[in-house]
């Protein structure tokens, strides 16, 4: 009898400590509220990697289409709504990335850059036609660098838009192997831009 009733105890107190568990579960845990830069998080892939709306300018140089963003990777920033990382350790992007705040659909670079000071800007690699590196492209953009999302169509990925303007300064190897400056170039996608589909979330 005596043994039942600590055997009965014992289940007892089980028990409580399972609903007490499971009570404190419940109440821990919380879900986040949508936030307006969750749209954009994740990778883009460019809709036609065969055209662009971008042209590159330099003195006494024709202009030229020239696509420097094939995909874009977003993520949360720490003092940004978003970073660009796209660029990171890849040829077809800029590194180390561009910080951009949300309003609505649209995302816009953040100038000045609260992460290392001074204008907005993102370093990218240009190749000749055999591949080899020719110059370090400083890409800075101004304020109507954006990323804006397209409206919704129905079973389709999310698409978005990559347009703006940006001062580009080559830098290119001197007689002793530095980096030198040269005149600075515009980057512009005129009245259009890039297609983009969203490809992954994050």
């Amino acid at each position: 009898m005596v043994t039942n009733l600590i055997r009965l105890k014992l289940v007892l107190t089980a028990m409580s400590l399972v609903f007490v568990v499971s009570a404190a579960s419940c109440g821990g845990t919380k879900t986040e509220p949508p936030r307006p830069e969750d749209a954009f998080l994740g990778r883009w892939e460019i809709v036609d990697i065969s055209t662009t709306s971008f042209m590159l300018t330099c003195p006494n140089v024709a202009g030229q289409a020239y696509l420097q963003w094939v995909h874009l990777v977003f993520e949360h920033g720490s003092v940004t709504d978003l970073n660009e990382t796209g660029g990171i350790n890849d040829q077809f992007g800029c590194t180390p990335f561009l910080g951009y705040n949300v309003n609505g659909d649209v995302a816009s670079i953040v100038n000045p850059d609260p992460y290392l000071g001074g204008p907005p800007a993102c370093d990218a690699l240009a190749f000749d036609n055999t591949g080899a590196p020719v110059a370090l492209l400083e890409f800075s953009p101004d304020a109507t660098w954006k990323f804006t999302l397209s409206a919704p169509v129905a079973n389709k990925p999310p698409q978005g838009v990559l347009s703006g303007a940006a001062t580009v300064t080559p830098f290119v190897p001197d007689a002793s192997g530095n980096l030198a400056p040269q005149p600075a170039c515009a980057y512009t996608s005129g009245t259009g831009g890039d297609a983009f589909i969203q490809v992954t979330q994050s």
